[in-house]
């Protein structure tokens, strides 16, 4: 009680005159008051309420008032609390330099065990890299050693054996070249054994006067041949493989003697010109090495033999040509005047045998490439033996470093060989990764967990003993607090801070506040904001922080915006718009960084940055220049790449730049969400530049041209030709920015000294393409096994008769024709149907079906699917519009549709939303099989088409008109070709993948058929049918005896029709460029046509027209019927809208147009008079007899 009061007495004395509303909380365990007892207005807690003290007056001394001894203990507990929390406060000021050097220790020992096991990993693993280095250096150099002493020896037996043929002839005194050499054949193998050549022949130079004696001579001196059949005279193979005696007026090397015994005829073949590195040797009078080439060939000549080294087929070998001379030197050395090459003794070498027995068994991993004059052949040597790779440089480029080079074969002058037109092989010697994975060990990992083993214990151990220190100081804490409380009771404030030293004085300047007046510039501002957001700025009038702008003089903006990305995004879905704008945008900003230009914002696909701000810059001009070259060169490879996933036309777009140099007003424009602008004359001459630019050009102003000038990049500016109109400014004078290195500089950043981008040709752009359907289709058959998964998990026993996967499926992979065939003289027109049945709702498996992109496809499958899509690209013809790119395009717009396929206003669970979204589009959303196939009917409804619509092949009376009837001709086509592709062996895994199941095979067959017979929009039956079957889904229809299932799978069959016969006629609901380009290639297609006679009319003259009916007959009112389906949201009012516009638009333009695109095919095609004589010659039907399609092989039969 006595302590109590002295507090409440201290409470009055700091408070003294004032009202005060204290919350004292007593402790719950007071002795609770009896229900007769007054209540005074103190501060009791009783049963958690809690009574406030008004004011001071109402305070009473009276000890009874305060309840018992609890309430007395209670005050001191908290009185203890506040002391224990004084005392922690001055244990954390005096341990303060504790603190910090217990973390300065524990972060030297984590960097220390960090570097020591960083070092100790480091170190074993240079010593591993050490062993491997030299050991691959030993192994490299015997390799090297070994090939130049074999390429000697390889000329010391060819020149031991010419010398011989020379010797013989001299001996005998012959007159070249009627030499026949006894036992050729046997010195011959001598040879071959020694040189493991493949076959040794004799060439006599046969002069052209010569030609008939040396047919009489070889006709009668045959004995050598044996058995083996001679041509009489010197000859030549046609290309059909007949021989002809037409060889030309000469002079002439025939094939002579050969060893081996040939097995097919080659004596007497002429290989003057087969072979015209002999002619070389002979003028150098040196022997050579010919190119490499495959020994494929060698086996129609000659046997394969044990000492031949068993098989030598495929494997590359070399001709060694060595000239053969009348006359030996004389004794000196000089050649006698009469000396003259009179034969060529050449051998086919095999090179590759050469690296076999090299090295120790057992040692593997070194790859030997031989450079044949950009011919490049790699082995590898695994132990003992040489392993012949392929036709290309395969080693590992992260071996280049290690690269032993030798020149293969011995030669007094190299270079004059080279000038001479001869081949020098070159031996390249690398090592792979399994030699150098022979040389790792796990040593550097055992002993760096060694070593950090050892520093994480001693960490631990500091660990340890600092929590034992923590306790120690707690338990002295808390003795302190004791104490403390001890002299707080004995002791007033004041002396008790005297007594435990801390008192605490009064600081004159804490009573005197310094005033730091500054006043910070606003460029400092402006750097300041754009650092961290901040403004420190002063107030204006009280309200408002000064504005944060500032003037800067000396700057260079660029304005970079992507060239047809409104057209290219108008047939695209938002989430890829955003992919290309992400990506092309975080490179932008990655090469910004790079090279310190501050970006200051993106404007639709316009990219805004700057340099000489916020901290200016002299050379702000070259830093841009540098930055725009960088980043062009940037988005035409990112744009290539992105083609694989965000489809056709990608690879096409390109940037267009505009750069200025100029002052700008920059500031901060403050708001709900402030922004960095620049304003001023420099910005909009910016912008002017940019749009006044070109495709993939850099466009520059005067301004900007004298600053790069200024600062000696003269050599990066070129004037532009045509002068320029700029709004405000009138004609200006530009230029255009190249920036490259040379004597003046070089460009500072490695973005900017990239190579030049080359446009990647037709091969190139269909590979792209080719890469992005298989990512399309991989998708599409993720969500088929994924459901089909869901689907066979829910019950444990299933029905063999309908869903085998095993019998069923080999079955319908192995001969469709179990499951499926056409009667006779039934084409696939007959098969079309009304209404194609789509499966049910399967809410069950809607549940546990997993995310199809968790769905793994086998490689086989993955490869299958490549290999098939590459297949049916290759099968489509090279004509303008009806093209492997179309039908990418095709595709692109089915894929479009298909995501927009929605069902609006569902808000109820996410069960009940996939079950009414099935309702509301008919079943095909939650059916990935339709999905997939209105995806492959797009890509094969135009394969093999021949360029002339079907009313042109009926008139040509092709056999493909016969074969179908006259009936969608083309359309038929394209479905057997792609559909016999599918059922070939090689892709059952694919099948497999696609259906398993009898009913799964026939539905997916049905809606292929069904879906690319759409695209023929000519054919009035299969309209007539379409129409019908509109107005019985869509229209008022009285239905009679028809169950609601066959109601929603005519609908569903309606809108999968519509689907892909929108998406065929794309482009012509998309934007206006879009439409351009297809219409101008289909125009072109058609005009070919016209050209080559196989149309009546030039398309020019009913063009105009006919588009506009095109329009309003076929496309408008196309559009309108996908808004009716009800099923593609906002789609439909797109592709309504572009083709409404697109028809105003070509009302307007067409003509001016079709004038364009006529002046660029009269540079195409011949003179009126050269076009009547190519449509006279056309007249015999011989001329186009190659542009009728190719019959599929399962109509034929």
């Amino acid at each position: 009680q006595f302590n109590h009061k002295s507090n409440r007495s201290k409470r009055r004395d700091r408070t003294k005159g004032k009202s005060i509303e204290p919350i004292v909380r007593i402790s719950s365990q007071a002795k609770r008051p009896e229900p007769s007892q007054k209540i005074e207005p103190t501060m009791v807690k009783d049963s958690g309420i809690d009574f406030e003290l008004k004011d001071e007056a109402s305070i009473d001394d009276d000890n009874s008032s305060f309840g018992s001894i609890d309430d007395e203990e209670s005050i001191t507990s908290q009185s203890s609390r506040d002391e224990l929390k004084e005392i922690q406060r001055l244990m954390r000021k005096e341990t303060k330099g504790v603190s910090v050097w217990r973390m300065v220790v524990l972060v030297a020992m984590l960097i220390i065990s960090v570097v020591a096991t960083v070092a100790t990993h480091r170190f074993l693993e240079e010593e591993e890299k050490s062993d491997f280095e030299g050991a691959y250096e030993q192994y490299a150099t015997t390799i090297i050693e070994s090939s130049s002493f074999n390429a000697r020896f390889i000329q010391d037996s060819y020149q031991t054996f010419g010398d011989y043929i020379t010797s013989y002839a001299l001996d005998e005194g012959l007159d070249w070249p009627y030499v026949t050499v006894p036992n050729f054949w046997k010195h011959g193998e001598n040879v071959r054994l020694q040189t493991s050549s493949i076959a040794t022949a004799l060439f006599p130079e046969v002069a052209p006067e010569q030609l008939q004696s040396w047919n009489n001579y070889s006709s009668y001196n045959k004995d050598w041949l044996g058995e083996v059949p001679l041509v009489p005279f010197i000859f030549n193979y046609t290309e059909d493989g007949s021989i002809s005696n037409e060889v030309g007026p000469g002079p002439y090397r025939p094939f002579w003697q050969t060893s081996p015994l040939p097995i097919a005829p080659i004596v007497n073949l002429d290989a003057y010109h087969r072979l015209p590195e002999a002619s070389v040797a002979g003028e150098l009078g040196q022997a050579l090495f010919g190119p490499l080439q495959s020994s494929s060939g060698m086996a129609r000549f000659f046997p394969q033999s044990d000492d031949a080294a068993t098989s030598y087929e495929g494997e590359p070998y070399s001709t060694y040509f060595q000239p053969i001379f009348n006359v030996f030197d004389d004794a000196d050395g000089t050649p006698p005047p009469s000396k003259k090459q009179v034969a060529i003794l050449s051998g086919a070498i095999r090179v590759g045998i050469y690296f076999n027995n090299l090295l120790p068994q057992g040692v593997e991993g070194i790859n030997v490439v031989m450079d044949a004059c950009e011919q490049y052949f790699t082995w590898e040597i695994q132990g003992s033996q040489a392993v012949f790779l392929g036709q290309d440089d395969q080693h590992d480029s992260k071996y280049e470093k290690y690269r032993f080079e030798s020149t293969f074969g011995n030669y007094d002058d190299t270079q004059r060989v080279q000038d001479a037109g001869a081949c020098v092989f070159t031996v390249n010697v690398y090592p792979t990764q399994t030699l150098e994975d022979e040389y790792r060990t796990a040593t550097p990992a055992i002993a760096t967990a060694l070593v950090a083993v050892v520093f994480a214990f001693m960490i631990a151990s500091f660990f340890a003993y600092d929590a034992y220190q923590r306790r120690r100081s707690e338990k002295v804490m808390a003795n302190a607090a004791r104490s403390n409380a001890v002299v707080t009771s004995l002791f007033p404030d004041m002396f008790r801070d005297k007594i435990l030293g801390n008192e605490s004085s009064t600081d004159e300047g804490s009573t005197k506040m310094k005033k730091k007046t500054y006043y910070a510039s606003d460029n400092r501002r402006i750097q300041d904001f754009l650092k961290t957001g901040d403004d420190d700025g002063e107030a204006v009038g009280g309200h408002h922080k000064k504005p944060m702008a500032d003037l800067f003089l000396e700057t260079t903006v660029i304005f970079a915006d992507v060239v047809g990305f409104t057209a290219w995004s108008s047939v695209r879905e938002p989430s890829q718009v955003f992919t290309l704008l992400e990506s092309l945008y975080a490179k932008f900003d990655e090469i910004a960084k790079r090279n310190r230009i501050f970006k200051v914002e993106t404007v639709g696909d316009c990219y805004v940055a700057v340099s000489g701000l916020p901290q200016p810059r002299q050379d702000h001009a070259i830093l841009m220049a540098r930055f725009a070259h960088a980043i062009r060169i940037a988005a035409n490879r990112l744009m290539k790449n992105l083609e694989v996933t965000l489809g056709p036309d990608t690879g096409d777009l390109q940037i267009r730049i505009g750069l200025h140099s100029g002052p700008v007003t920059a500031g901060v424009l403050r708001g709900e969400r402030a922004r960095f602008q620049l304003f001023g004359d420099t910005m909009n001459t910016t912008a002017r530049l940019e749009s006044t630019g070109q495709a993939n050009k850099i466009h520059i102003s005067k301004e900007t041209a004298e600053a790069l000038i200024a600062q000696n990049k003269q050599h990066w500016v070129v004037k532009r030709s045509d002068a320029v109109e700029i709004k405000g400014k009138g004609t200006v004078e530009t230029y255009w920015l190249n920036v490259k290195p040379g004597a003046h500089g070089s460009v500072g950043t490695a973005a900017s000294q990239e190579r030049p981008d080359i446009s990647a040709d037709g091969d190139l752009k269909k590979e792209r393409l080719i890469d992005w359907q298989v990512d399309v289709f991989t998708n599409l058959l993720k969500q088929i096994v994924s459901l089909r998964e869901a689907k066979n998990s829910k019950s444990p026993k299933r029905n063999s008769s309908t869903d085998s996967l095993e019998t069923t499926t080999k079955a319908v992979s192995v001969d469709n024709s179990k499951h499926f065939a056409l009667e006779a003289g039934k084409t696939c027109l007959d098969e079309v149907k009304e209404i194609i049945e789509l499966p049910e709702f399967d809410a069950r498996a809607a549940r546990k079906q997993q995310n199809p992109e968790d769905v793994v496809l086998s490689s086989e499958v993955l490869s299958q699917l490549r290999d098939y899509i590459s297949c049916i690209a290759h099968m489509y013809r090279e004509n303008a519009f009806h093209n492997f790119e179309h039908a990418s395009h095709v595709t692109m717009s089915v894929m479009k549709l298909l995501s927009r396929i929605v069902a609006p206003d569902l808000t109820s669970a996410p069960t009940d939303t996939e079950e009414a979204l099935h309702d509301h589009t008919y079943g095909i959303t939650s059916d990935p099989m339709t999905q997939f196939a209105v995806a492959l009917s797009a890509l094969i409804h135009d394969v093999d088409h021949p360029g002339v619509p079907n009313t042109q092949l009926i008139k040509e009376q092709t056999s493909l008109a016969a074969v179908y009837r006259n009936k969608s001709i083309a359309e038929q086509n394209s479905v057997d070709l792609a559909w016999d592709l599918l059922m070939d062996d090689a892709y059952s895994d694919l099948r497999r993948t696609i259906y398993v199941t009898k009913n799964e095979f026939l539905r997916f067959r049905q809606l292929v058929v069904n879906i690319v017979l759409a695209t023929d929009i000519m054919d009035k039956d299969l309209k007539q049918l379409r129409n019908a079957r509109w107005e019985r889904a869509f229209a008022d229809y009285e239905r009679r005896e028809e169950s609601q299932k066959d109601v929603v799978d005519r609908k569903a069959t309606i809108v999968i029709e519509h689907l892909i016969q929108a998406s065929d006629v794309s482009h012509t609901m998309q934007h206006w460029h879009i439409y351009r380009k297809w219409n101008q290639r289909l125009f072109t297609e058609m005009y070919d046509a016209y050209m080559k006679g196989r149309a009546d009319k030039n398309p020019a003259d009913f063009w105009y027209k006919g588009e506009i009916g095109f329009f309003d007959f076929y496309i408008i009112p196309l559009a309108k019927k996908l808004k009716d389906c009800g099923v593609f949201g906002v789609s439909s009012d797109e592709y309504l809208n572009y083709a409404t516009k697109n028809r105003e638009e070509w009302e307007q333009r067409g003509q001016e147009v079709i004038a364009e695109m006529m002046n660029e095919l009269k540079q195409k095609y011949p003179t009126p008079e050269q076009e009547a004589e190519v449509a006279s010659g056309s007249s015999s039907g011989v001329e186009f007899e190659s542009e009728e399609p190719t019959v599929s092989k399962g109509v034929s039969a």
